[in-house]
């Protein structure tokens, strides 16, 4: 093998390589991102159960802690039937209104 083709073949080989490091760390971030995600839904979800397992605990009106878990708008109102937890409207949430 020639001295270039030997240079050609490890500037090939480095090229892959940093190919490979970007796209690990394109992962990595999207992962974290993703940990991070879950982790807000996990903590709305542990809210929303504890609201529906006693609704007075929260005053009536908009729950802002759970704005988005379901792409909407959440409250707890009272009914005839006593308080309830509801969606508030049919408009989706979207990131920015966060």
């Amino acid at each position: 093998m020639s001295r270039r083709a030997a240079l050609l073949e490890n500037s090939i080989i480095a090229a892959v390589l940093l190919v490979c490091a970007v796209c690990s760390l394109c992962i990595a971030a999207g992962t974290a991102e993703l940990e991070q995600a879950n982790a807000r839904r996990r903590t709305q979800l542990q809210l929303l159960d504890r609201l529906v397992a006693d609704p007075l605990r929260h005053p009536a009106g908009p729950i802002a802690a759970l704005d988005g878990l379901f792409g909407r708008r959440v409250a707890r109102v009272v009914t005839a039937f006593g308080p309830a937890i509801t969606f508030v409207d049919a408009e989706p949430v979207v990131e920015a209104d966060r």
